[in-house]
């Protein structure tokens, strides 16, 4: 990953060819290089997700060539309205994850306690020799109500 970079307000050409950058997130520090026109990827993991060209031109506004290919205005105006739709598409598909794991946490609850009020449990009482069968158990302000 690449983390904060000094102030590389000359730099115009940065050659990252097979350095195992795996996760667009990893450089995303490269976006504050001002005068960036050149930037070389290859041979990095990062390069087999499709989405990464559209999202290295929308995100370096001064970058002229990318992996030894020339960025046409075109491809810079289908970058932008590709990078749109894909963050939402990915923001969708996490947003459906969360509301997927919340369901089944709620589930999980929801059978505990049922599972908990069905259960008899059998407490010996201070100062009585027998046994009381208890068969609601609460927890109110980390106190135990019975």
């Amino acid at each position: 990953m690449i983390k904060s970079l000094p102030a590389l307000n000359n730099l115009r050409r940065l050659l990252l060819s097979s350095n195992f950058i795996s996760q667009l997130f990893e450089i995303q520090e490269l976006f504050k290089i001002p005068h960036l026109t050149e930037l070389t990827l290859e041979s990095n993991p990062v390069t087999s997700d499709s989405f990464h060209r559209m999202y290295i031109i929308n995100g370096m506004r001064t970058l002229k060539i990318f992996d030894g290919k020339r960025i046409s205005e075109e491809e810079r105006r289908n970058a932008l309205k590709m990078t749109k739709r894909e963050i939402e598409k990915r923001k969708e598909s996490e947003r459906l994850s969360m509301q997927s794991e919340e369901r089944v946490l709620k589930a999980i609850k929801m059978k505990w306690e049922n599972d908990f009020r069905e259960q008899n449990t059998e407490v010996m009482q201070p100062g009585n020799d027998e046994v009381s069968t208890i068969s609601h158990i609460e927890l109110q302000n980390g106190h135990l109500l019975m």
